[in-house]
Parts: C-alpha cells; sequence; structure tokens
C-alpha cells in the first residue's frame, strides 16, 4: 500500500508539472511595425539630371508593395503611355520603364500617391516622387490652390489638375483633344492641390473631375473649372477653382420604334428645344416632343395609321440628324389620364395630371373641383414638355376635393377624347408643417434663386428672389435642410455652369453653414448674411 501511494503521488506531480508546462499563453510579435518604407537606393538617382534612361531601378528597406498604382501614379509632363512597375508582387527591387519617349530639357515628375506600402502593415510611403530632369537643371517652381464644386457643398477627391502653355498655339479647346504641359491631382478631402517643378512662364490653369484619367474633357460626363486669365509663374498666391458640369451639345444617337405612333430617341448632351420634323410619308401631323424624366431618351409623337418605314428630323439649334425608322406590327397609344400624386397631398403640393399622349384642347367649363362638397375656383396650367397639366387651387386645411373630368373635356393631337374621369384627394393640418422666414443680408443686386436641399443635393423646395430681402417657406415637411442661394445673373431661374469656351465662369452660390432643422409645428426665423 506504501508502494502504491508513493506511486500515486509520484503520477499527481508529474501531471502536474505538465499541466503548467502545457498551459496556453498568447505568442507576443513585439509591437506593430508604424514606420513606413524607406528609399534604400535608385538608379539613375532620384533628382537626377540629364537623365537619359529608359528604365529605373528603386530599391527599399524592406518588402514593399505598389497598391493601385496604374490609378495613384501621376507622371508630370503626362505621357502617352504610363510607365510600367515590375515586378507586380511583393519586392525590395522594382524596376520602372518608360514606353514614351523623354522631352529634351524637361523636368519629370512621378508621383506615386500612397500606393508603396509596407508588405505587413500596409503602411504607406506617402506622396513619393521620383524627379529627374533631361536637361542640365530641375525646375523648382510651385503653384498651389484648391478645387471646389460650384454648386454642391461637397466635391470627392481625386480631381486633375493641368497646366497647358499659354503661348500663341494655345486655345480653349485644346482641352478637348489634347494633353496638358503639366498635370497633378488633389488627393486631401479639401481638394488642395500643388504644382512642383514647373519651369518660368504663363500658363491656362484648368480642373477636371474626370470618370477616366485621360487629361481631357469629355462634356457628356465630366465636370470643369479654370481660370479666367492666364497665370504667370511664379506666383504666389493661392488659386481657387470652382469647377461645375461641362455643357455638352445635344446629339441624338438612335431612334427606334416604341408604338405605332410614337418613337424613342436616344440622345446625348443637354435636350433644350428639341424639335421633330416628318420627312415622309407626307403628313399635317406636327410631331411633338416629350422628355422622359430621368433618362437620355425623348419621345416623338408622331402619326397614327400604316406605314412601312417613317422619316424624321432631329433638330436642336443648328444641330440636325435624321434617321429612317422601319414600323413594327404595334399597337397605337390610347389617351388616358391619371394622377402623379393620388390620396393626400403635402401644404406645398399641387395636384397633378399626367396624360400618356399630348393634349391639344382642354375645355375647362367640362372640368369641376369640389372642396368638401362645395365647387370652388381653380385654374389649369400645361407642361407640353413632360405631359402634364397642374390644377391651380386655394387649399384649406383638413379639407377633401374631388376633381371631375366630364367626357370629351381633353383632346389628345389625334382627337381621341376622354371617358369619364374622377380624382379625389385631400390635405392635411397646418400643424403637421413646419415654417421657415430666412432673412437675407447684404444681398447682391442681381436676382436670386433661394433653394432648401437635403444631404445629397437634392432640391425640395426653392424660391425666386427679385426684390424683397425675406423668404418665407410656409408648409415645410418636417426635416433638416442645407440653404443655397445661386446668385442669377442672367435672371432664368436656373443655375448656368461655366462654359471654357466662352471664358464664362459659373454663377455664384452661396451657402448658409448649418443645417436648419425644422420640425412640426414649428416657426423658424434665420438670418442669412450673403457677404462674399
Amino acid at each position: 500500500m506504501k508502494k502504491i501511494a508513493e506511486l500515486t503521488a509520484i503520477v499527481l506531480l508529474l501531471l502536474l508539472i505538465f499541466s503548467r508546462c502545457a498551459k496556453v499563453g498568447t505568442i507576443n510579435g513585439g509591437p506593430l511595425d508604424s514606420i513606413p518604407p524607406v528609399l534604400v537606393s535608385a538608379s539613375p538617382k532620384n533628382f537626377s539630371t540629364n537623365f537619359n534612361s529608359q528604365v529605373i531601378k528603386i530599391r527599399f528597406s524592406e518588402y514593399v508593395k505598389f497598391k493601385d498604382v496604374s490609378k495613384q501614379l501621376v507622371v508630370s509632363p503626362p505621357l502617352k503611355q504610363q510607365p510600367t512597375v515590375t515586378p507586380t508582387v511583393a519586392a525590395k527591387e522594382f524596376t520602372i520603364r518608360f514606353r514614351d519617349t523623354l522631352k529634351p530639357n524637361t523636368t519629370y515628375c512621378l508621383n506615386f500617391g500612397n500606393s508603396i506600402q509596407d508588405n505587413n502593415e500596409g503602411i504607406s510611403l506617402e506622396n513619393f516622387r521620383y524627379v529627374f530632369s533631361t536637361g542640365s537643371t530641375i525646375d523648382s517652381l510651385t503653384l498651389e490652390g484648391r478645387v471646389s464644386d460650384a454648386l454642391e457643398r461637397k466635391l470627392d477627391p481625386g480631381i486633375s489638375l493641368l497646366l497647358y502653355d499659354a503661348n500663341e498655339s494655345y486655345n480653349d479647346s485644346l482641352v478637348y483633344k489634347q494633353a496638358p504641359r503639366y498635370v497633378t491631382t488633389t488627393r486631401d478631402s479639401l481638394n488642395n492641390f500643388k504644382f512642383e517643378y514647373l519651369k518660368a512662364g504663363s500658363y491656362k490653369l484648368i480642373a477636371l473631375q474626370e470618370k477616366t484619367v485621360n487629361y481631357k474633357l469629355e462634356p457628356a460626363s465630366e465636370k470643369i473649372g479654370f481660370s479666367s486669365t492666364f497665370i504667370e509663374v511664379p506666383n504666389t498666391e493661392s488659386q481657387q477653382l470652382r469647377v461645375s458640369k461641362a455643357k455638352s451639345t445635344f446629339k441624338a444617337v438612335n431612334a427606334s420604334s416604341a408604338s405605332a405612333n410614337r418613337l424613342l430617341i436616344g440622345y446625348s448632351g443637354t435636350a433644350d428645344q428639341v424639335q421633330a420634323e416628318i420627312l415622309f410619308p407626307k403628313t399635317d401631323l406636327k410631331p411633338v416632343v416629350t422628355k422622359i424624366p430621368g433618362k437620355d431618351s425623348l419621345h416623338v409623337f408622331i402619326p397614327q395609321g400604316k406605314k412601312d418605314s417613317i422619316g424624321v428630323r432631329i433638330r436642336s439649334g443648328a444641330y440636325q440628324k435624321d434617321f429612317t425608322v422601319k414600323s413594327k406590327l404595334q399597337a397605337s397609344d390610347s389617351l388616358s389620364i391619371s394622377a402623379v400624386k393620388a390620396g393626400t397631398l403635402a401644404w406645398r403640393e399641387d395636384f397633378e395630371l399626367l396624360s400618356s399622349t399630348p393634349i391639344a384642347r382642354i375645355n375647362k367649363e367640362l372640368i369641376s373641383l369640389t372642396q368638401n362638397g362645395k365647387p370652388i375656383d381653380f385654374s389649369l396650367t400645361e407642361d407640353f414638355a413632360n405631359l402634364k397639366t397642374t390644377v391651380k387651387f386655394k387649399k384649406e386645411e383638413v379639407a377633401k376635393y374631388v376633381l371631375q373630368i366630364l367626357p370629351k373635356a381633353v383632346q389628345d393631337i389625334y382627337g381621341q377624347e376622354n371617358d369619364s374621369l374622377k380624382f379625389s384627394f385631400g390635405t392635411r393640418a397646418l400643424s403637421e408643417f413646419g415654417n421657415l422666414t430666412l432673412s437675407l443680408k447684404n444681398a447682391p443686386k442681381s436676382p436670386l434663386l433661394l433653394q432648401l436641399t437635403n444631404d445629397k443635393g437634392k432640391v425640395l423646395y426653392e424660391s425666386v428672389v427679385s426684390e424683397s430681402q425675406q423668404v418665407f417657406f410656409e408648409g415645410l415637411e418636417p426635416n433638416k435642410f442645407y440653404v443655397r442661394v445661386i446668385v442669377d445673373t442672367n435672371g432664368n431661374g436656373v443655375f448656368d455652369s461655366g462654359n471654357i469656351l466662352e471664358n464664362k465662369q459659373p454663377e455664384e452660390v452661396i451657402y448658409f453653414p448649418e443645417l436648419l432643422d425644422v420640425r412640426a409645428n414649428w416657426d423658424v426665423n434665420q438670418d442669412f448674411d450673403l457677404r462674399r
């Protein structure tokens, strides 16, 4: 028994020792690396002069990787083809190979942005630049400034900045077709920029918000800002540019048959005052062009009747294009009228009707509007381009309305008439809405367009201000609003973007610095100083 007890004690002691040795713990590999990679060597050396190589070799203190180098590498002056960087995997040494012929007596800057990162923690070597000159000196002048959006509150970073030589061959159309002398890009949230290693001279400064970076303006999809005058370098002033959507000319792209009496026209550019003409077959009907909300397409209403094909000419200003569209076995559009919004109206909403075909005539004598069973006065406003008719009347709180349209009150361009129609809708109590009064201080003498927007920039309410310096918004849906004032220089009631070909800057936009909270049954009074 004594031996068994001794053996048991020994076994328990061994188990205790092994359990302590096998205790699970965390392996501590030391603190994380927070130091960015360091350039150890470059051949040819960084900031070399009389550079005549097609290959650059660079070596770093640790294994690094190039992340999104095709997007982040900015070469100035720009090359037709970007240099290649190999290998594409993590390494200490990399080869940069040029695929273009370098210009003589020119200072080049390769800005890698934040693409160079260590292979473990991803710590970036920020804004690493490799600079060289194919001549005997490196140009050292700079030009800096900031880019903002002319209309919106925010502007995404990554704006391309271009400098063109302001010599005898310069004209403002070069931004559409030719690369500039120098380029850089904005990299911070404020869209500050800085050109470096510039040669003294006179330049045209341009900013582009590009969809695809090629340093050329694509007016259908990109924004542009530009200096009104040439800029002399050296220059210590901070340059301020405002980008706006480039207004592109209208172009009809294609035409197809949507129904027996309607064509669908795809287009690019701005569809202002577009007209259509029937080339064949011969007809007395004048075609009607209408817009399709939210799409780059137009409807052209054409004559009814059997036809093998139809010829149509689309015209906007001096532009015109002809199409021949083959007919299909399709039904014609019949006249139908519906409410844009049924049910209950917000206090500032109008009751609107939408027709399926263009309206030629409305007999108001065959239309009535009642409020809680009693007839009231109303007026009709037609928007032919959008196939809408607005019913205007004086609203009352918590009221019920009925719009009655008798047969033959409405006739479209094809002679089709409506059947009997009845629309019921109502209003809510004013206590469900809020009111906002804005008192404008130091307002310019130009007409003003005051807009309330949401956080995405969508215009929810607007008011044209001509003489009064106080603007009253009654019956607003409870919300938080951004307030902006457009200085409507030409008084056309819309924001006008810039035009580089006319050297015309975008209209000025002034934002109230704070978000305004308008709640139900609240009256908000706010001063807005427009001093610039």
